[in-house]
């Protein structure tokens, strides 16, 4: 590949004229002494490195010249007092292998020069080489995890890198000396998977040939994870003291309920960020049906209800097994009273607020849950504190 300089964007960043010129396809400038000179000078390397590509073919062609000789010079200008001549020739086309021991680390500057038949010394055109021998620092973006679903990862590095080579299957990616892989594939944009694993390993190449260390990472898809608690299953027994005024008639209730979690991530959050790099403030949401049974002497109630609320999981281990959690819902209750007097029976409001533990082995769990339990009355509401207890299924 050729680099020149009136190529591509970005290779070489600047060409200094000794005098005013134009620019149309061709460099040129106007001899102050009368000869028009037009030239081409380019390099195969953006950079060189001891350590990479050891040296730059650097090209010329000069036409409408009637200068007499052509040289390089490296870090100098083209007058006779300061230069520094890497190269010489007579013919007006011409190339030179530019050695990377040569060059000063960091930018460095070369200039193509010509004697005009008058005696001038001109500066036709200039291009930096720099020499790098730093060694690429690279990164993947987003960090390896686990994903709720597969992410398309990039490559990211502080400074510009002319290839980079990757594998998926345990392999290591390798450079052949020149540019094209021995080992893996070149990436260009974003890395593609499929399946739910990939163990990646990459490495990257400086446009000066130097390369990086293999850069490591697992990504993993596990959906029953999405938004902590997606699709999960919840089978509990239900306990409940009573508070207020309901409770010298009726001291404590319990019964059974069925729940359904679904994680909102997929919503709230659809890029699918690594779960450790979730946000806690997501929440899920809680389905909830329950039958709740109270009965002491001549009196009882019983209370047939369904909630939905959010609810925020925060995960207590590294391995995400253990898991606090806390949630509110809402919603409507079936409420039978009966006493000695009388039977009444009606739809009315309740609610609920909960916060526990859970720990899970593999897709089951079990919970613990403490529960403030409140349903309306037309004399009194009935509203305790209780808990509950049992499994829980990743679906």
């Amino acid at each position: 590949m050729t680099y020149q300089l009136l190529g591509k964007k970005g290779y070489f960043r600047r060409a200094k004229l000794a005098s005013l010129g134009t620019i149309s396809g061709l460099l040129s400038l106007s001899d102050p002494v009368g000869a028009d000179i037009s030239s081409r000078f380019s390099s195969d390397r953006p950079a060189v490195s001891v350590a990479g590509f050891r040296e730059a073919r650097l090209r010329w062609s000069i036409a409408e010249s009637d200068s007499r000789r052509y040289w390089l010079t490296l870090n100098a200008e083209c007058s006779a007092a300061e230069r520094v001549v890497i190269a010489e020739a007579e013919k007006s086309d011409g190339s030179y292998a530019l050695d990377a021991t040569r060059l000063n680390p960091g930018e460095n500057s070369v200039r193509l020069c010509a004697e005009s038949a008058k005696g001038r010394f001109l500066t036709i055109a200039e291009l930096q080489l720099p020499r790098e021998e730093d060694l690429p620092e690279i990164s993947l973006l987003p960090p390896p995890g686990v994903f709720s679903a597969m992410p398309a990862p990039e490559i990211r590095s502080a400074k510009p890198l002319e290839s980079v080579l990757y594998t998926t299957d345990g392999s290591d990616p390798r450079f052949e000396d020149s540019a094209t892989a021995q080992n893996g594939q070149m990436l260009s944009g974003r890395m593609a998977f499929g399946g739910n694993q990939a163990d990646v390993r990459v490495i990257a190449r400086s446009r000066a040939g130097v390369r990086s260390a293999i850069l490591t990472g697992r990504y993993v898809v596990d959906r029953r994870l999405t938004g902590w608690h997606e699709r999960t299953l919840i089978l509990g027994y239900e306990y409940v003291v009573t508070i207020g005024a309901v409770r010298k008639f009726l001291e404590t209730g319990h019964g059974a309920s069925i729940g359904f979690r679904l994680g909102l991530d997929s919503l709230l959050n659809p890029n699918g960020h690594s779960m450790a790099a979730r946000n806690f403030l997501l929440p899920g949401i809680l389905t909830q049906a329950r039958f709740l049974s109270y009965s002491q002497g001549g009196y009882g109630e019983a209370v047939t209800s369904a909630v939905a609320g959010p609810e925020w999981v925060i995960p207590l281990s590294l391995k995400r097994s253990v898991f606090f959690l806390l949630g509110v819902a809402p919603g409507v209750a079936y409420l039978s009273v009966s006493t000695p007097s009388r039977v009444n029976t009606g739809i009315v409001a309740t609610g609920q607020a909960h916060a526990g533990f859970e720990i899970y082995l593999g897709n089951f769990g079990l919970f613990l849950h403490a529960k403030y339990f409140w349903c309306a009355d037309e004399i009194a509401p009935l509203q305790g504190w209780g808990g509950s207890t049992g499994v829980v299924w990743r679906l």
